[in-house]
């Protein structure tokens, strides 16, 4: 039995996991994951590293065997014991999971470079609990608790980003080009406290930025407190989650609105205005700094609104556009789950001496050959680890040797030729007299073969 098939059986059993399911969300072939099962057939490690990441993992924690102990593996578990109706896989579709994975891999790499950097590990603060005699809601009963604990008041939040950082909470800021948009937000606790930030209405104010920064801050504070439940993911609102997500997702909603807007605040904002009218809704919006829809919300709840008085402020008027100046919150100018601030955390390990630039160009999916993007760093510390011809050259040296092991080939020069690359190849084996060209390969930037025309030579 294949070492990988240990693996994918292992991950498997962790997780209590169907193999129909590890197929649609790694996107490999149902029938080669059977085959690979039942020992029959190996994965390459582009398959296993698909695997890794349906689990929240890289490459290497998966061969070092942590898929038992992984967030997403948890999660998986305690579902798998629940009714089905209740289960997280039900939310899972492949952009969702890819997401979730990729997310989770992502958080991994920031904690081991703040751990090569000696920064320690940020410990979330427990937020004091209390009564809640007045029978609030969960999310406003939490909001309050955690505006006293910051010692907020009832004042705006001038910076949802300050906060959550100031809490040891890290983000990580994607686009819906990057993440699909099923995915409004995600967090996790391990192994560093982290939420994912999907700017879906990037070039607008950051109203959605900052309520999804504290509906995160709120799964992190409050609803990944149990053991088998490290990591979430926050569906975008259209979809259709199990219902115990759904009330986690219902609270937390809660908390965010009335983190940002609290229910005293609000009331004594509007005063005596109408609180139906276009008037109340700006001065809601623009002082808490929350979109037109969550002003409305807010209004509806605290002065018991109806329905139908609601539905007329949302669709019945012409909207009255408000600005207001939450440019703290704006998203920052390198996004993506490798972007920044994890970027410059990453140029830091470069700076310092603890993270070899070859390491960094791992770690941030950039390729040897490209220059590291630290434009502050002298030019030595950034400059290709590898030349692109010498990339060339080692990848034909390595497929001439595999594919014609007895026929003394070498490669010559690597020429580019708009995107391909052109490498010549004689022969070269012991007792050769002269180099007599044998052919050339082609390879694409990325340093994959495209073209072999190669013609060794005769034996007799």
């Amino acid at each position: 039995m294949s070492r990988t098939t240990d693996i994918l059986r292992e991950a498997l059993r962790s997780a209590g996991l169907s193999i129909d399911d590890l197929a649609r969300w790694t996107r490999i072939d149902l029938d080669i994951l059977r085959d690979a099962e039942a020992g029959r057939t190996r994965l390459t490690a582009a398959q296993l590293d698909r695997v890794a990441c349906a689990f929240g993992l890289r490459l290497d924690d998966l061969l070092e065997g942590q898929v038992g102990s992984a967030p997403m593996t948890l999660l998986l578990r305690s579902a798998a014991h629940a009714d089905r109706a209740l289960d997280i896989r039900s939310v899972l579709t492949t952009e969702i999971d890819q997401a979730l994975g990729e997310f989770q891999r992502v958080v991994r790499d920031i904690a081991d470079v703040e751990n090569l950097l000696g920064r320690a590990p940020p410990t979330l603060p427990t937020i004091p609990d209390r009564p809640n005699p007045q029978k609030l809601h969960t999310g406003d009963h939490r909001a309050r608790m955690v505006r006293d604990y910051l010692g907020l008041g009832l004042s705006p939040i001038r910076s949802m980003r300050k906060i959550v950082e100031s809490l040891g909470v890290a983000i990580v800021w994607v686009s819906e080009d990057q993440v699909d948009r099923s995915v409004e937000g995600a967090c996790t606790r391990v192994p560093r406290p982290t939420i994912l930030v999907n700017v879906i209405e990037e070039g607008r104010r950051p109203w959605r930025a900052r309520i999804t920064m504290a509906h995160e801050l709120g799964h992190v504070l409050f609803d990944l407190t149990e053991p088998m439940r490290q990591v979430l993911v926050s569906p975008h609102k259209y979809a259709l989650p199990p219902p115990w997500l759904d009330e986690i997702e219902r609270n937390a909603n809660a908390f965010a609105a009335c983190l940002l807007a609290p229910t005293d605040g609000v009331r004594m904002l509007v005063g005596r205005i109408d609180p139906t009218s276009e008037d109340a809704i700006c001065v809601v919006g623009e002082h808490f700094g929350v979109g037109r829809t969550v002003a409305i919300n807010r209004l509806q709840v605290v002065f018991n609104l109806t329905d139908v008085q609601r539905a007329s402020m949302e669709y019945g008027r012409q909207p009255r556009y408000y600005n207001a100046d939450f440019n703290a919150d704006a998203a920052p100018g390198e996004l993506g789950l490798r972007g920044e601030p994890f970027r410059s955390l990453v140029a830091a390990g470069v700076e310092s001496g603890k993270l070899t630039p070859y390491r960094a160009r791992s770690i941030l999916g950039i390729a040897q050959t490209e220059p590291l993007p630290f434009a502050y760093l002298p030019a030595e510390m950034t400059a290709p680890s590898v030349s692109a011809e010498q990339q060339m050259l080692r990848a034909a040296s390595v497929y001439l040797a595999r594919t014609y092991p007895d026929a003394g080939l070498v490669p010559g020069e690597a020429t580019r030729d708009g995107t391909a690359w052109i490498v010549t190849v004689f022969d070269g084996g012991v007792g050769a007299i002269e180099r007599a060209p044998r052919g050339k390969l082609v390879f694409s930037e990325q340093a994959k073969l495209i073209v072999d025309a190669v013609s060794p030579a005769l034996t007799p």
